[in-house]
């Protein structure tokens, strides 16, 4: 029961990054989104917001299904390096100001972007596992190559099989 218990679980590990990234982004997309105002008028037209929320909320959706989940990460890879360039940098390695009222969150440094940046790229590396939408649709692909590889050998192994010797019979 416990054999496989140290062993690396990449499936699950996959479905952790995509769910959690799905979480944060399909929230972030969806208030740009349905926002009438611009949230970040100094540094995004309401245009770009709408283009980022859309972005987000898509891609994140695409993660928490599993669906072209490395193209999803990418682009949000590229969202968050924007952001980065565009609203947080500035701010890098200061914490935001204090005050009695409570913190400014609109002036925290890139550290955030970053994990976000790590986690994407980590569902670029690894794919989307086995509990994805993409998984359903290239298992049957993989199984029809592997079976066509094996018809390919056996056809190239009788192909040089002495005349009147008989082989196994079926894929190898």
């Amino acid at each position: 029961m416990f054999k496989n218990l140290l062993d690396p679980q990449v499936s699950l590990a996959t479905l952790s990054l995509r769910l959690g990234l799905a979480a944060i982004f399909v929230v972030h997309g969806l208030i740009k989104v349905v926002q009438i105002h611009p949230l970040l008028p100094n540094h995004m037209s309401m245009p770009v917001q709408t283009l980022v929320g859309w972005t987000e909320l898509v891609a994140g959706l695409m993660l928490a299904v599993g669906l072209f989940s490395r193209i999803a990460a990418l682009a949000l890879i590229v969202d968050q390096i924007g952001a980065i360039f565009l609203v947080t940098l500035p701010h890098a390695l200061q914490g935001p100001p204090i005050s009695l009222n409570g913190a400014d969150f609109m002036k925290v440094g890139p550290e955030y972007n970053m994990v976000l940046i790590l986690m994407a790229f980590a569902v670029v590396v690894l794919g989307s596992g086995a509990a994805s939408v993409d998984h359903l649709i290239l298992m049957p692909l993989k199984h029809r190559k592997k079976m066509q590889a094996a018809l390919a050998a056996q056809n190239a192994a009788e192909a040089a099989a002495p005349v009147g010797e008989k082989l196994p019979a079926g894929p190898m």
